[in-house]
C-alpha cells in the first residue's frame, strides 16, 4: 500500500557547479505550487539509504537533480518513466545519479516504489554569470514541469507494475525539453 500519492525529491549534487539547483528547483515548486494535496516533498542531501521508505511508499516520483545533457545551462528535461530508466543506465553517471539508480533498483527488488517516475533535470556549468542566470531562470520551469505530471498522473489508470530496467530494458518513450 502506498503512504502517499506523490514524492518529489530535490537533490543536492555536492562538488557540481550549481549542484544545488534540484533543491531549488523543489524551493520553486514549493513556492508556486504550495500545499498540493497527497504531495510529500523532500530536500535532500544525505545518504540515499535514507530514502528507501519514502520512496518504497511512494506511487509516483518526481525527481529535481542538475543533469549533463551536453546542452547549454539552463536547459531542462523531463525524462518520464522508460527514458528516466535509459538515462540512469548510462556509464558517465555523477555519483547522485548512480545513488538514485541504485536505489530505485532496490525498492523494485523488494517488489515496492512508485509507480510512475520522472526526472527533472537541469543542465549545470554554472562557471559564469551568464550560466547561473540560465539555471535560476529554469528552476520556475522545472516547477511547473512537475505540477503538469502530477496533474497527468491523477487522471490516468495506473499501470502495470515496474521491474528493474537492468533486467528488462525498456523502450525510450517521448520527453520534454525546453532550453533557454
Amino acid at each position: 500500500m502506498f503512504s502517499h500519492q506523490t514524492l518529489i525529491l530535490g537533490i543536492e549534487s555536492p562538488g557540481r557547479s550549481g549542484g544545488d539547483a534540484g533543491i531549488r528547483a523543489l524551493q520553486a515548486f514549493l513556492k508556486f505550487h504550495p500545499g498540493l494535496p497527497g504531495v510529500t516533498c523532500i530536500d535532500f542531501d544525505g545518504p540515499f539509504r535514507a530514502l528507501v521508505e519514502p520512496m518504497a511508499g511512494a506511487r509516483h516520483l518526481i525527481v529535481f537533480d542538475v543533469a549533463q545533457f551536453g546542452a547549454s545551462p539552463g536547459t531542462i528535461r523531463c525524462l518520464v518513466g522508460p527514458e528516466m530508466d535509459e538515462y540512469l543506465q548510462r556509464t558517465d553517471l555523477s555519483t547522485t545519479e548512480t545513488a538514485l539508480a541504485r536505489l530505485l533498483d532496490t525498492v523494485r527488488i523488494h517488489g515496492t516504489g512508485p509507480i510512475r517516475r520522472a526526472l527533472i533535470g537541469i543542465q549545470d556549468d554554472c562557471s559564469d554569470n551568464g550560466a547561473v542566470n540560465a539555471v535560476n531562470g529554469a528552476l520556475p520551469w522545472a516547477a511547473a514541469l512537475a505540477r503538469e505530471l502530477i496533474e497527468r498522473w491523477s487522471h490516468e489508470k495506473d499501470p502495470a507494475p515496474v521491474t528493474s530496467p537492468r533486467t528488462n530494458k525498456a523502450d525510450i518513450g517521448r520527453g520534454h525539453n525546453r532550453q533557454n
